[in-house]
């Protein structure tokens, strides 16, 4: 199945650097091999993050004040403000210091990065911000960050969403991320669709296979079919 992450090869094109990464990677669990094929693999259907102007209408809480904490902890700062090519050091500097960052991101995530930060960041500040956030908050893994998680799922961005849907697949045993994820096989963007299946298949069960059979009846493109066939065999064998 194409396992789509926005990560390395995107940044290089774009000047945006989301920072998704697995949470193996962030253990040190993953191999160099998986960390190499969990590269995007659709950067062409993915918009210059540049392009896309800094409005409300691209943050995760629309009509907002850009308003950070007052104070952010160094190793968010260093992640922000990070330009390598996925970040995964950075990323893993956030998940050390560990839960007490959790009121941080969040509150980022509903504000917004201060302007002498946001120019402190490569490409879109607006995006690459909440990209990082949602990454970060992904691999804490922290309950308090499911209900604003949630809410970041109707935003307008794609790609914004389907790092909210990569995230919440770390979630495994939480009903509330399985019964937020079912909807999104119907996304209209096929990233989202792609990487609703593949969070699905982490975290899924019954309900999940039942969902990804009516999603195969309906779904156009065939490499989203070829991940749910997949996606439904892994999880019957459980």
């Amino acid at each position: 199945m194409r396992f789509v992450l926005v990560l390395g090869s995107l940044f290089a094109l774009t000047g945006c650097n989301p920072g998704t990464v697995d949470a193996r990677q962030v253990s040190g669990s993953a191999s160099t091999t998986e960390i190499a094929a969990t590269g995007v693999r659709s950067a062409k259907r993915i918009a210059d993050c540049t392009a896309l102007p800094t409005s409300p209408a691209t943050s995760l809480a629309p009509g907002t004040a850009a308003e950070p904490p007052q104070s952010l902890d160094q190793s968010v700062i260093r992640y922000l403000r990070c330009t390598d090519i996925d970040c995964v050091d950075a990323l893993r500097a956030v998940v050390a210091v560990g839960p007490s960052l959790i009121p941080q991101l969040l509150q980022l995530l509903r504000k917004g990065v201060s302007p002498e930060l946001a120019a402190e960041m490569p490409g879109n500040a607006t995006r690459a911000a909440g990209l990082k956030v949602v990454a970060a908050l992904g691999a804490l893994n922290d309950p308090r960050a499911l209900d604003p998680l949630f809410g970041a799922l109707k935003n307008s961005d794609p790609l914004l969403r389907a790092e909210v849907v990569r995230a919440l697949g770390g979630f495994s045993g939480n009903s509330g991320a399985l019964t937020a994820l079912l909807p999104l096989l119907g996304d209209p963007d096929p990233l989202v669709r792609e990487m609703t299946v593949a969070s699905l298949q982490r975290i899924g069960c019954g309900e999940a296979v039942a969902a990804l059979r009516k999603a195969l009846d309906v779904e156009s493109a065939d490499y989203i079919r070829d991940a749910i066939v997949k996606a439904i065999r892994m999880l019957e064998a459980r």
